[in-house]
């Protein structure tokens, strides 16, 4: 049943997506995607657009005035920001049972589920074999603008400087004798250097959206 429901609300999905402000035949290629393409055509705000926003949030949450949010009001955030996602979600169960609820007995029935995957395969996109790396998102991957000759001279040129630029820098900090090669004293100092500044990694396997992968 729940597998069912599941198979029968991404059918739904093509109803509820918003259209693409720049392509509107511009469609995510995959419903785990749709979060990748709203971003992809997020409008970007100006400096002055952010402040105001921060301003409005903090007048609405910042009960005591005192320019940060202590742990009561970041609760109270959580609390209105879980409200807003269950209304939302129950506004969209409403839309999905009043299209595919035939006989309005708050359930679906087998025939009624058949529908909902027939839907479902009409108006799916075709999927990626293994090896999808998100949306190409109204031509924004897999469309490379053809670079003449000169350009990829130009490209590599810049390139080569900017490594040979950063290969001085880190041998002008860990080369402590100067003479243009490190010792294993001095590998130890980048080694003991990276450990202090490296982010701590989680243990175990990566997690995220698997049929991007």
């Amino acid at each position: 049943m729940k597998k069912s429901l599941l198979i029968a609300l991404f059918a739904a999905m093509p109803i509820m997506a918003q259209d693409c402000p720049q392509k509107p035949e511009c469609a995510p290629q995959k419903p785990c995607c749709m979060k990748m393409h709203r971003r992809a055509h997020r409008p970007q705000l100006s400096e002055e657009q952010k402040a105001e926003m921060k301003a409005k949030f903090m007048e609405k949450f910042d009960a005591d005035k005192d320019g940060k949010l202590s742990d009561a009001e970041k609760e109270a955030v959580k609390a209105e920001m879980k409200a807003k996602f269950e209304a939302k979600k129950a506004e969209m169960k409403a839309k999905f049972m009043e299209k595919f609820d035939a006989d309005k007995d708050g359930q679906l029935s087998d025939a009624e589920k058949e529908a909902a995957k027939a839907e479902f395969k009409k108006n799916a996109p075709k999927f990626h074999k293994r090896g999808h790396k998100g949306p190409r998102c109204c031509g924004k991957r897999g469309q490379r603008p053809q670079l003449s000759e000169e350009q990829k001279a130009e490209m590599k040129a810049k390139f080569e400087a900017r490594r040979a630029e950063m290969k001085a820098k880190f041998m002008e900090k860990f080369d402590a004798d100067k003479d243009g090669q490190l010792s294993d004293a001095e590998k130890e100092a980048i080694k003991a250097e990276f450990k202090k500044n490296a982010p701590k990694f989680r243990k175990g396997p990566r997690r995220g959206c698997k049929c991007c992968k």
